[in-house]
């Protein structure tokens, strides 16, 4: 079972039908959508955005980067949410986030896209975009 489709399985029957060249635009706008919506500004996180939707490859050092803000971010969600501290939720956003870009960057679109849509505390207005 493809996880998009614990959210939306019309979304993930669309993008199963469409080639690659046509569900990258989609995830592409989950990523922006993600990050315009949570206000979170990084200066590396946005540039390497900036490098996707340019269509260029990003570096290893690049990708070490991602990878490693995911994982802090992640670590932070959890010690926080195991501290009941009220703002853990803005660490797996986060760290949500920077996966879909690195699942963006790998071309695994579907899981760029249900990243961006877990990143997020109401879904409907990207759904509504991307079932269109």
């Amino acid at each position: 079972m493809n996880r998009l489709q614990t959210i939306s399985v019309e979304l993930a029957q669309k993008m199963d039908q469409l080639q690659a060249r046509d569900n990258k635009p989609l995830a592409i706008a989950a990523c922006q959508y993600a990050l315009h919506t949570s206000g979170w500004k990084d200066t590396n996180v946005d540039e390497a955005f900036s490098r996707l939707q340019r269509n260029v490859t990003l570096t290893e050092p690049e990708l070490a980067f991602l990878r490693k803000r995911c994982e802090a971010l992640d670590n932070d969600y959890f010690i926080k949410q195991e501290n009941s501290e009220t703002d853990s939720l803005i660490s797996f956003s986060r760290a949500r986030i920077v996966s879909a870009l690195l699942f963006l960057h790998s071309g695994e679109y579907a899981k760029s896209v249900y990243e961006s849509l877990v990143s997020l505390e109401d879904t409907a207005p990207l759904l509504a975009v991307l079932h269109e």
